[in-house]
């Protein structure tokens, strides 16, 4: 629990061995065995989740974390690519093509327009650019930083609008690999490989983050308002979030 090292599996108990049933490395393989009930799994989760307080602890402890964790998450290779008999990674050809692939893209497209049109500031940009005319400066495409509103940068608009736009490169990027394969026979590198899967990791990461941030806004805004059906109005007020009569 003390170790700041957060690549070091976390114990139960000092020196217990690896295929000791308390270790960690035990109960993760009980946990991702497939020949199990839900029941099963369930409690193989729960038993799972006791190790996680020391490793928060950790990270509280480790004061450099935010700046180190970005460069091991870079430097793990990414999941969901196989490996050839050389042990390099294989292009997966199903990536951005598949129908939910396609209307995730579309979706992202349509947050991203809004995202943009939030952000952006046409009038700024106008002003900026009649200034520019009037000093004889050239109103070339830099002059168009001028009309981002920083206003829009909060985080209710800002991690949605960056999901979508990483999620709209990913796509793009994903199809332009996945065309030259095709008519090209012109596999990727490992570099492009690594940079791509890592740039899908991270768009799944700020996909699952907005569903979760959007999940507790809505829980707090009827909690709040004592719109929750009564059992989970009483749970949710267990936490002091809202005080409400009786529903």
């Amino acid at each position: 629990m003390m170790k700041t090292d957060i690549t070091t599996e976390p114990e139960l108990l000092p020196g217990l061995p690896k295929d000791h049933i308390f270790s960690f490395e035990t109960m993760l393989s009980h946990f991702r065995r497939a020949d199990q009930s839900p029941s099963d799994k369930y409690g193989n989760f729960l038993a799972l989740a006791i190790f996680i307080p020391p490793m928060f602890y950790r990270l509280i402890l480790k004061s450099t974390f935010w700046f180190y964790a970005p460069l091991i998450w870079a430097a793990v290779p990414p999941r969901g690519l196989e490996h050839d008999q050389t042990g390099k990674l294989r292009w997966n050809p199903t990536l951005a093509r598949t129908p939910v692939d396609i209307a995730a893209a579309l979706v992202a497209l349509i947050g991203a327009f809004f995202f943009f049109f939030r952000l952006w500031d046409y009038n700024a940009y106008q002003t900026a650019a009649a200034w520019a005319k009037d000093n004889d400066f050239p109103a070339y495409w830099p002059l168009l930083a001028a009309g981002i509103n920083p206003a829009g940068l909060n985080m209710w608009y800002l991690l949605p609008g960056i999901s979508a736009l990483l999620s709209l490169v990913v796509f793009i990027w994903a199809m332009q690999v996945s065309a030259r394969v095709r008519l090209l026979k012109r596999f990727p590198d490992q570099r492009t490989l690594w940079c791509l899967y890592k740039l899908n990791e991270a768009k799944n990461f700020l996909s699952i983050s907005t569903v979760l941030v959007g999940f507790f806004f809505l829980l707090f805004y009827y909690s709040k308002n004592c719109l929750l059906p009564s059992t989970l109005q009483s749970m949710v007020s267990a936490f002091n979030i809202a005080e409400c009569g009786p529903v």
